[in-house]
């Protein structure tokens, strides 16, 4: 069966056993816009690192004859350095009673099983929300200055429990530590 079918039946039997229980407080919808992901600047010391490096293997891989590793290498080292040169576009979030929009897709609570808000003085606040699964990848959601923590925190507390975040999930470190 495929995942997103089996995603599918898992929320329809949740809103089947939710549509019993009491409601949650109503709490108002939130809009904003936020940038879809973190933007680290990258200086000459990055993309020198890049040169260097992929020069290193592609040479090493010439040498050795593995010609096919070599293209299957400078096509990856293309897509990295476009991914490289991306810019963050803006994007509205809505949070309502139903669920989170995102961009253009609509994420239901119960697709959800925690969130949590991660707070550092030297970057803007993130919201997790995590998805069931050991390896799931959590949605990262950079909060923007104008709104308020409290507001976000009291209108997912009412549908999702709260997990206490100390530090980066492990992808946005390993995006922030080459500067993605």
């Amino acid at each position: 069966m495929c995942y997103n079918k089996y995603m599918q039946k898992k929320i329809a039997k949740k809103l089947k056993t939710s549509k019993g229980r009491k409601k949650s407080r109503a709490v108002g919808a939130i809009e904003f816009q936020t940038l879809e992901f973190p933007y680290f600047e990258k200086g000459g010391f990055w993309f020198a690192s890049v040169a260097v490096i992929s020069a290193a293997l592609v040479i090493n891989f010439i040498l050795a004859q593995k010609y096919f590793l070599t293209f299957i290498f400078l096509v990856a080292l293309v897509v990295f350095l476009r991914l490289g040169f991306e810019k963050p576009k803006k994007i509205a979030i809505k949070i309502d009673s139903n669920g989170l929009r995102f961009r253009h897709r609509f994420y239901p609570w119960s697709v959800f099983t925690t969130f949590g808000i991660l707070t550092k003085k030297t970057a803007r606040p993130r919201l997790y929300l995590y998805f069931p699964g050991m390896f799931s990848i959590p949605l990262l959601i950079q909060l923007p200055k104008n709104i308020s923590l409290e507001s976000i925190k009291k209108s997912l507390s009412a549908r999702l429990p709260e997990k206490n975040i100390k530090r980066l999930a492990l992808t946005d470190a390993i995006n922030q530590y080459l500067k993605f």
